[in-house]
């Protein structure tokens, strides 16, 4: 779990790979900034905390920080989603995006307070079946 920026930029790397030859530190700190005022926004939390423990809005800036460094260095073409203001169409996405995409959408949700949490049993009383084996 990131702590600060340079952290953060740290895990960013290794999962995408990317070191400094291919981006420079500078273009990776600037990504990182428009992706916490684009969580910003899209939460309606204009002091949200990306580091003091929010799990989820921290995993949520590593998710779209990754998301917008694959799309800036191209090796993704942007798929349809929408981040506040921001809208990307669709080129083509890959499976490691698409999981990307869905991590993202699952802190989000948790973020705003709309994920689902738990396990749901539906028992209907007004049902019987029969089995003759």
């Amino acid at each position: 779990m990131a702590v600060n920026d340079e952290t953060l930029m740290a895990e960013v790397r290794v999962l995408t790979d990317y070191d400094a030859g291919l981006i420079a530190d500078g273009d990776l700190l600037s990504l990182i900034e428009i992706a916490k005022s684009e969580l910003a926004a899209e939460t309606g939390d204009d002091n949200l905390d990306f580091y003091g423990g929010n799990l989820d809005a921290e995993r949520a800036l590593f998710w779209l920080t990754c998301l917008f460094l694959k799309a800036k260095t191209g090796e993704i073409d942007a798929p349809n989603f929408s981040i506040s203001e921001l809208q990307v169409r669709h080129q083509s996405m890959d499976e490691q995006a698409g999981f990307w995409l869905n991590s993202l959408s699952r802190r989000l949700d948790a973020l705003r307070g709309t994920g689902l949490i738990g396990h749901v049993q539906i028992e209907r009383a007004d049902r019987t079946y029969q089995f003759d084996n």
